[in-house]
């Protein structure tokens, strides 16, 4: 795919004269074919690169959604983040190593965590440490355990204002 630089390129190109407009022409109906082709051979092909939730998972994941809370932060394994994108404050679990810090801004602290559920890029041992964290160093609440998806509430006490967990991405 052209990137925005050569899009721009070619409409300023074509606007220099006939030769220019018939390669400009040429060119964007080369890269609309390429996109029309590489779209025949790929989509067919997606789902099992992009749709890795199950039917058990989904379920789960639909009724964790409908009993969050509008005003809690939520922090989310990458592969079904975008489910709670709706909420005020969201952060991913996505990084492969290390972790980072992300502020604490609710009341209420909803950890959805799966390393085998959704597009997931997370290694299972980064997931699994961040499980463990919450569990046992935050105390967080277990309130869900089903279809590999785990879901804790976390209450942060007073004065808590960060949240490091690994894998977390700010």
């Amino acid at each position: 795919m052209f990137p925005l630089g050569a899009v721009l390129l070619l409409c300023w190109a074509s606007r220099r004269g006939r030769p220019w407009k018939i390669t400009g022409a040429l060119v964007g109906l080369a890269a609309l074919v390429e996109a029309v082709l590489v779209g025949v051979v790929w989509i067919p092909r997606a789902a099992p690169y992009f749709v890795r939730t199950d039917d058990a998972a989904a379920k789960v994941l639909d009724g964790v959604l409908a009993r969050t809370p509008t005003g809690a932060e939520v922090i989310a394994s990458n592969g079904f983040v975008g489910r709670f994108a709706d909420r005020p404050w969201i952060y991913a679990l996505e990084a492969p190593v290390g972790g980072a810090t992300v502020p604490v801004r609710s009341h209420t602290v909803e950890f959805v965590l799966s390393f085998s559920q959704g597009l997931e890029t997370t290694p299972k041992a980064t997931t699994q440490a961040a499980i463990d964290e919450v569990e046992h160093r935050l105390h967080a609440r277990r309130i869900v355990s089903a279809a590999g998806i785990e879901v804790f509430v976390w209450h942060p006490p007073a004065g808590v204002r960060r949240l490091t967990l690994p894998g977390l991405s700010a």
